[in-house]
């Protein structure tokens, strides 16, 4: 899982909407999605420990895919 992330993470700084668009094919919508449940310090970045703290640290596994689908607060 890091090596993926570290792959479109090229500069190492994080995740921005540039390299979400390029390397993961998201639109603007989804980019949005993923900024407000995974961008901890609303930097506009998603950084690895910002991501693996989402993927691992929700209160229950089954809220994770919601991340992708709606807002997190929303989705149980």
């Amino acid at each position: 899982m890091a090596n993926m992330f570290y792959e479109c993470d090229k500069n190492g700084d994080g995740l921005d909407e540039d390299e979400m668009l390029k390397y993961l094919e998201m639109n603007d919508e989804e980019i949005a999605r993923w900024l407000r449940n995974f961008d901890i310090d609303k930097d506009k970045k998603i950084t690895f420990v910002e991501f693996f703290k989402a993927f691992f640290f929700r209160e229950s596994e089954s809220n994770f895919p919601n991340a992708f689908a709606a807002d997190y607060e929303g989705s149980n």
